[in-house]
């Protein structure tokens, strides 16, 4: 891809996505093969599916449930995986940016920056790998929940004339969205005078059409009698995440109104950017909840309208693989703009101060990738909220079933319910509050590490803004490996406490309300544990999107300036001491930092850009940790409570 962006846009844009794609079949594959060989191995069992007929039946419809195992491992995997990659990426990310762009004034990727390669290995580790791990996690787990809701179809609707048929049926169709993302892959075509994010939405437009196609074919040949409806509820997911993409480039890309009010808001400083950005995040917010709102309504709605006992369960199922219906061809797009950050860091570091078609390209695609990210950050927190919305209602109906009682209404009036749902969104915020906190601690520590190493501070410590000679390149080298060795260990050290007290207190919470309860009261203690779940899951969620809107919203802002929007990235000692009485520190700052590559002696970091970078570095940890954590979170928390259901029975 490196190679690619030295010629044309267009070559870059098909690299970059089949690499992206190649990377997406194999970790979407692997879910849906670990979930069908889970299915196979528990047939093979004595007393399995391949008995009696009525004991087949039987035990196949709790086949999705026996199965809640494979989405807890992968989501645990994933949680430490989000905490640990998006810690090492987002501290690199913004330490280099606080004291590259802004205290010593260096251009992007500059090779004078010790973090520099520590934020290019941060890219592929907090947003390519984690990004795998989180896909494949999903994969198994919107699958499974799809699944859980057919099985309890087929449990309480005898008539139907097929329960292999019915619970099989979310398999089939996220097997064949491999084949259907295919498509989009290959239809992307483009050429330098045309945007790549337009190429991108025509291959999702038609990963998401084929996947509904496919929908409705699997619902004719194993649901016959009920086809149109279910199909129709697929459609109504991949219709709504269509949506998402034309919500993330309106809010995420420069040429729109958001990210230009924004830029322009930099100009008052750090703190309206700041608060502007949080606005345009909460706008963003609330037209996908709605759109999510009125896809799974109508999922519902078509669901009911089977006749069908649990059939609008099993309606907002299918509505949920409709959301995740075009994942692959979403994941082939976030792996490629992973690839492509990378391959223009890499230019960065070489050749690209000198070609100016270079760095454009990569600017480019940088400000592509961001709102990819938003787009696909999104997406996977809708879909695999749905996900944990059926779990949940499984959960409930087998812990009704255990205790004959009736498992499907949570009493909202009661007390114990009423404090279960408000300890799910504190254990939600104080969960964000330890991410942060490692991140902000690791991210302070690097900072001065990095002053130091690029002589900007003084024998106190205090900043003077004066940078040293250029560095030797062996000890350039010593100080970037050994950059990388402290962002690692300060990932390794944030990750275990997060992930310990998220995965420890539903566990607690569950064994002490079964203890207090007693046996009389089990079906409350399960509607508490339920509505901890429920209510964690939609703060979660939220948080979750309002995080990567804004992140994004505000790293294009940044990139806007870049290109020479209300002053551009510098501005000329003159400027800054006309302006001294605003900025006091300007003419000393450009006296000392005097020239670099790409501008003139006498030059300085433009205060409106410096506003926009502080905008973006405030960004970095809320969506690349936080947000991605939380979600991880959430679904190990409906996961966790299905596997140990018969502990709190």
């Amino acid at each position: 891809v490196a190679s690619a962006m030295r010629s044309t846009l267009a070559e870059t844009l098909e690299e970059g996505l089949r690499a992206g794609a190649l990377a997406s079949a194999a970790t979407q594959a692997l879910g849906v093969l670990v979930v069908a060989l889970g299915v196979l191995a528990l047939m093979s069992l004595p007393g399995g599916a391949t008995g009696d007929a009525q004991g087949a039946l039987a035990e196949f419809v709790r086949f999705p449930t026996l199965l809640g195992g494979l989405a807890l491992g992968s989501m645990l995997v994933t949680l430490l995986a989000l905490l640990g990659g998006g810690i090492f990426a987002k501290v690199a990310d913004v330490a280099a940016d606080v004291v590259g762009k802004i205290d010593a004034a260096l251009p992007e990727d500059s090779s004078e920056n010790p973090a520099t390669v520590t934020d290019l290995v941060g890219d592929q580790v907090g947003d390519v790998a984690v990004r795998g791990a989180h896909a494949l996690a999903l994969t198994v787990l919107e699958t499974l929940a799809a699944m859980m809701a057919a099985a309890l179809v087929v449990r309480d609707n005898p008539s139907l004339p097929s329960a292999a048929a019915v619970v099989l049926m979310p398999l089939v169709v996220r097997a064949f969205t491999l084949v259907t993302s295919s498509f989009g892959v290959l239809v992307v075509r483009t050429n330098d005078s045309e945007l790549p994010a337009s190429a991108l939405g025509r291959g999702l437009f038609v990963a998401t059409l084929l996947q509904v196609v496919v929908a409705m074919g699997a619902a004719k040949w194993l649901l016959p009698a009920y086809f149109w409806r279910c199909g129709l509820a697929a459609a109504a997911g991949g219709i709504a995440s269509f949506a998402f993409w034309h919500v993330a480039q309106y809010y995420g890309q420069e040429r729109y109104r958001p990210v230009r009010t924004l830029a322009e808001a930099a100009r008052a400083g750090a703190t309206t950017v700041t608060l502007r950005g949080l606005l345009l995040a909460a706008e963003a917010t609330l037209i996908l909840v709605l759109l999510v709102v009125v896809a799974l309504y109508s999922g519902y709605w078509l669901g009911q309208g089977t006749g069908l006992v649990h059939g609008g369960l099993f309606g907002i199922a299918l509505t949920s693989l409709g959301l995740a219906g075009a994942a692959p061809y979403v994941q082939a797009m976030y792996t490629m703009s992973g690839i492509a950050d990378v391959a223009a860091g890499l230019l960065g570091l070489t050749l690209a101060s000198e070609l100016s078609d270079v760095r454009a390209r990569g600017r480019l695609f940088g400000a592509l990738g961001g709102t990819i990210k938003a787009f696909a950050r999104t997406l996977s927190c809708a879909s695999s909220t749905a996900a944990v919305g059926v779990c949940v209602i499984v959960f409930l109906a087998h812990a009704g079933l255990a205790t004959s009682g009736d498992g499907g209404v949570v009493a909202l009036s009661r007390p114990l319910v009423q404090l279960g749902g408000i300890l799910g969104i504190a254990l939600v915020i104080f969960f964000a509050r330890l991410v942060l906190g490692r991140v902000v601690s690791a991210i302070r520590d690097l900072v001065f590490e990095l002053r130091h190493e690029l002589g900007l501070t003084d024998e106190s410590g205090t900043l003077r803004y004066q940078r040293r000679a250029r560095l030797e390149p062996t000890e350039l080298l010593a100080r970037r490996d050994g950059c990388v060795e402290g962002v690692s260990r300060a990932a390794l050290r944030g990750m275990l406490p997060p992930a310990v007290f998220g995965v420890g207190v539903p566990l607690v919470l569950g064994g002490g309300l079964r203890w207090w309860m007693g046996r009389d009261r089990v079906p409350a203690s399960a509607e508490a544990l339920a509505a901890f779940v429920l209510f964690a899951t939609f703060a979660g969620a939220l948080g979750s999107l309002l995080f990567s809107n804004a992140k994004s919203a505000w790293d294009n802002a940044k990139r806007y300036v870049e290109t020479g929007a209300h002053g551009g990235r510098f501005v000329s000692n003159r400027t800054v001491e006309h302006d001294a009485g605003q900025h006091p520190a300007g003419a000393e700052r450009v006296a000392a930092l005097g020239g670099g590559p790409g501008r003139e002696a006498g030059e300085s970091n433009n205060p409106t850009y410096v506003a926009a970078v502080l905008g973006d570095t405030i960004g970095d940890p809320l969506d690349g940790v936080v947000g991605p954590s939380l979600q991880a979170l959430v679904a190990t928390l409906a996961t966790l409570a299905l596997v140990f259901l018969p502990f709190f029975l």
